[in-house]
C-alpha cells in the first residue's frame, strides 16, 4: 500500500489510509472507466431483446 493508498486486485485505487491507521474507502468518480457497465447493460439488452422475440413467435396450442 504505497503512499497510504488501497488498491484493489487490478491495481487501482479505491481509498486511502489516514494518520491513524484507519482505511476510507472512495467511491468511482465522474469520468472514470465504466467499460464493465456498458458491457453489461448491452448484454442485458440483448437477453431482452431475445426474450420479446422468443414471446412473439409462441404460438398457442389448439387441441380439437
Amino acid at each position: 500500500m504505497p503512499n497510504g493508498e488501497v488498491l484493489d486486485r487490478n491495481g487501482n485505487v479505491v481509498g486511502y489510509i489516514d494518520a491513524n491507521g484507519k482505511i476510507h474507502y472512495t467511491l468511482p468518480q465522474t469520468g472514470e472507466n465504466q467499460s464493465e457497465g456498458v458491457a453489461a447493460a448491452a448484454l442485458g439488452g440483448a437477453v431482452v431483446a431475445i426474450g420479446l422475440v422468443s414471446l412473439v413467435g409462441v404460438k398457442r396450442r389448439h387441441t380439437n
